[in-house]
């Protein structure tokens, strides 16, 4: 066996098992979604001869209305870090480990925003919101794709944004049923923790546990994919397991490999500029 990508064909890149772990890796980005504009409803300035808690518990109107502005630059701040972060825990500790770590963090500051007493208190839970929700994100979308093979991932992006499309079609419609601040805040955290359970519900990607000579693990979720998929592995498949022993001592991951090669300099200089 030549490679990962070969064994993965005969187990099937583009199975039932790939399908059904897209959909699950999926469904926290629909949560993600509230995070992303639930801020058009957090922090809502209502007229003077309307009421709403959020506005007025921080006093967030008149010459002070800038304030509710920093939230979402707080969060987007968040982001930042959690993008220059959690990418390098992942290929550390595991898509997994930082996914379910990330969840955590998220559900947690997300309470933490409910019961602080502090606006300025509140704005640090916000950016730490941001900095956990890019770690779910980006980790949980790394995790199900490195399952599909290269011909089928677009299969991942067009799940993932229609699960994020069908979160900003939801919460408008939350929002109109609950329109107290901190309630709402609750709405959209509270199902965070259901994710937890991921845990025991999917795997650890089977190419970072070949890179990290974990192959026996890796092996195993493998047989698992051919069995979902209805596939049989060949017989000398099992040879992967030299093929990986005779690897040369694992490189890490570092941020110099983003500006390595011409072609990586491009590529990584145009994803600045668009994002």
């Amino acid at each position: 066996m030549s490679n990962f990508d070969e064994l993965l064909q005969h187990a099937g890149d583009f199975g039932l098992y790939q399908k059904r772990i897209s959909l699950l890796g999926s469904l926290p980005i629909l949560l993600l979604a509230f995070l992303l504009i639930g801020v058009v409803f957090l922090g809502y300035t209502p007229d003077h001869s309307e009421c709403c808690p959020h506005v007025s518990q921080f006093s967030l109107f008149c010459e002070d209305s800038w304030l509710a502005d920093l939230n979402q630059v707080c969060l987007a701040g968040g982001f930042f870090i959690g993008a220059l972060v959690t990418g390098y825990l992942a290929d550390r500790f595991g898509r997994k480990s930082c996914f379910i770590a990330s969840i955590f963090g998220l559900a947690a500051s997300g309470i933490c925003i409910i019961f602080s007493p502090y606006y300025p208190l509140l704005l640090f839970f916000r950016c730490l919101h941001g900095f956990f929700a890019k770690g779910a994100w980006t980790s949980t979308y790394v995790l199900v794709i490195e399952f599909f093979g290269s011909n089928n991932r677009k299969f991942v992006s067009v799940m993932s944004r229609t699960l994020y499309l069908l979160g900003l079609v939801l919460l408008p419609a939350l929002a109109y049923y609950i329109p107290s601040w901190k309630n709402l805040q609750l709405a959209m955290t509270l199902p965070t923790f259901i994710f937890l359970v991921y845990h025991w519900v999917i795997p650890e990607s089977p190419r970072w546990l070949l890179s990290q000579r974990k192959t026996k693990e890796a092996v195993k979720i493998v047989e698992s994919i051919a069995k979902c998929n209805k596939r049989l592995l060949p017989e000398d498949f099992q040879e992967m397991d030299l093929l990986i022993e005779k690897q040369e001592e694992i490189v890490r991951p570092s941020y110099k490999f983003l500006f390595k090669t011409p072609k990586m300099r491009k590529h990584t200089l145009i994803l600045i500029y668009a994002w």
